[in-house]
């Protein structure tokens, strides 16, 4: 009973330390940013050429938990807001996000503004591009962290405060993005460079650039039937790299009346990892509500190997169609 008990609190030991250090890493380079499982949950977030390409506004909220058996002690929220606004010709956004990692230690927020200008390529293709500015926030909590000063190395118990100081516990920097957005009735694909501002600068930045591309069609396969009985299918694959990280993603949407099924492989092409989302959406008049489901697939993982993720939005200041009916929106992801 002892030796299990001493064996058990070495493993708390051994991996408190292990987050330690982890934390130490993150905030001396460049960090990469928080991520949802489904690619698509939200949309500004992807691309900010996306900001007003829908039929209507939205409010979007989005909440991310991975590893549930540690309860919240992993988490990242956001909400946005995006409309098009005919008088600028083009559409608006404000998104927010914060992400917590072990239990409050470290912390980020982001805030930004976005504006996508429209661009009408021809009667069948619009052309957006977006930019977003705003303002990035780390913080790290030395009263979450474990050092070394704290822990019994016989008994592995954990007991009074640190006596080391992490003397640079906030950090702060503007932030500046673009992207395109190309999109027709049958096509969505987009663009997007994150953090341009970490391109020239010869300091260590708090994240590195990020690129993502994606490209996807829209296949209706009763285009006779009325539009709200419509079958569709829209197949997609998307890219993402920054710093170290190069990610693959493929999957697609299968949508029919108020209900769209997902399903997605997430590849990670450094650490030949692979995981699976599988996401349900249910529309109710003007709601969206989506559960996001992943787990990884590799088999070199061990606990934890699967998230959670949940996300709900509200249509606002829907837009008319012209009596042409040609208008063009974006297909909503």
């Amino acid at each position: 009973m002892k030796y299990k008990f001493l064996k058990e609190n070495s493993s708390i030991k051994r991996n408190l330390i292990l987050l330690s250090i982890l934390l130490w890493n993150i905030f001396s380079v460049s960090a990469q940013d928080p991520q949802f499982s489904q690619l698509f949950s939200d949309r500004l977030y992807l691309n900010p050429a996306l900001a007003g390409t829908l039929e209507c506004g939205e409010l979007n909220f989005n909440f991310h938990n991975p590893y549930p058996e540690f309860g919240k002690a992993y988490k990242t929220i956001s909400a946005s807001f995006d409309s098009y606004v005919e008088t600028i010709g083009g559409g608006i956004g404000v998104e927010f996000l914060k992400d917590s990692q072990g239990n409050g230690a470290l912390n980020t927020l982001i805030l930004s503004m976005i504006y996508s200008y429209k661009i009408k390529i021809n009667a069948k293709i619009n052309l957006n591009l977006g930019i977003q500015a705003g303002m990035i926030q780390k913080t790290i909590n030395p009263q979450k962290l474990i050092f070394s000063s704290m822990i019994d190395s016989n008994l592995g118990t954990i007991s009074g405060t640190s006596t080391d100081f992490y003397s640079d516990s906030k950090k702060k920097e503007p932030d500046f993005s673009t992207g395109l957005a190309l999109y027709s009735k049958k096509i969505f694909a987009g663009l997007a460079l994150f953090h341009l501002n970490s391109i020239t600068k010869t300091q260590q930045n708090m994240v590195s650039p990020k690129i993502v591309i994606y490209f996807g069609e829209k296949i209706n396969f009763n285009k006779f039937e009325n539009e709200n009985n419509l079958l569709i299918l829209a197949p997609f694959i998307a890219y993402k790299q920054q710093a170290f990280e190069k990610q693959l993603y493929y999957g697609f949407f299968v949508e029919k009346r108020m209900i769209r099924l997902s399903e997605m492989l997430t590849q990670n092409l450094i650490l030949n990892s692979l995981s699976s989302v599988s996401t349900l959406e249910i529309k109710y008049h003007k709601f969206r509500f989506s559960y996001s489901y992943e787990i990884k697939l590799t088999k070199y993982y061990t606990n934890p190997s699967h998230s959670n993720e949940i996300s709900v939005s509200y249509e606002i200041l829907c837009r008319k169609k012209n009596k042409k009916g040609n208008t063009i929106f974006c297909q909503h992801f």
